[in-house]
């Protein structure tokens, strides 16, 4: 274990080689900082480059980040997590957000409360905020909020469209500006451009360009004639709904 006493800042240097069985594993000139200010991180692990591969948070502000240029431009963010390369970069100060994959969070600057786990999950987001993306989703939100996605580019082209929620591969993918949604299934509601519908099922909603209000489609390829329909519902597999107001 190593402890240190210190007033400024203190660097430790060194050069090492290491590797696995198999030769291909080496760590090459790091440097390992404690940093004694309020606002930089209290421990850092910099590579030869000066890239931050490792920092653990102060007590006052209890970020943690792990990965090449994660979190690296905090400024009075707090009880951030940041784990791969390039997740949380550009926060300064959004807080309680947690950054897992590459590239996770990427331009978040300061939205808050935000969980995004894996590769450029909210990638774009920059002060949206509460929205929670598992899977390469929601990454072009830029403003929304407290939208949620699960699956590979669920929510993937929404930037602020809020309380919108989607399971499954591309379930709300088209979603721009829309509020309210709900969309469970394999590419469901794939092209919503409205608000407050709900599809449910494998392809529910996916033909058309959706700019509805309102709708309801439940199975799997239940689907609308055109549209623009609103306060409308298609119930079972199959179902076609071409009306207003009607089922």
């Amino acid at each position: 274990a190593f402890v240190a006493n210190f007033t400024g800042t203190e660097t430790i240097h060194f050069d090492a080689y290491g590797y696995i069985t198999d030769g291909t594993w080496t760590i090459d000139d790091v440097s390992i900082k404690a940093v004694a200010t309020p606002i930089a991180p209290a421990f850092a692990v910099t590579g030869y480059d000066g890239s931050i591969w490792l920092t653990l948070g102060n007590n006052l502000l209890s970020n943690t980040a792990l990965g090449q240029a994660s979190l690296v431009r905090n400024t009075t963010g707090y009880q951030n997590t940041a784990f791969g390369a390039s997740s949380l970069n550009a926060n300064t100060t959004g807080y309680n957000n947690t950054a897992n994959g590459f590239a996770a969070l990427d331009v978040n600057t300061t939205g808050f409360q935000n969980t995004a786990l894996g590769a450029k999950a909210l990638f774009s987001n920059t002060t949206g905020s509460q929205n929670t993306a598992i899977g390469s989703s929601l990454g072009l939100n830029t403003a929304g909020n407290s939208n949620t996605a699960v699956g590979p580019i669920a929510l993937g082209g929404n930037t602020t469209g809020s309380q919108n929620t989607a399971m499954g591969y591309g379930a709300l993918f088209g979603n721009k500006y829309g509020f309210g949604n709900t969309s469970n299934g394999y590419l469901s509601l794939f092209q919503n451009r409205g608000s407050l519908n709900t599809a449910l099922g494998y392809y529910a909603g996916q033909a058309n360009t959706f700019f509805g209000t309102s709708t309801t489609l439940l199975g799997a390829f239940a689907d609308a004639t055109v549209g623009n329909l609103a306060t409308s519902t298609a119930l079972g597999a199959g179902a076609i709904v071409g009306c207003s107001n009607c089922m």
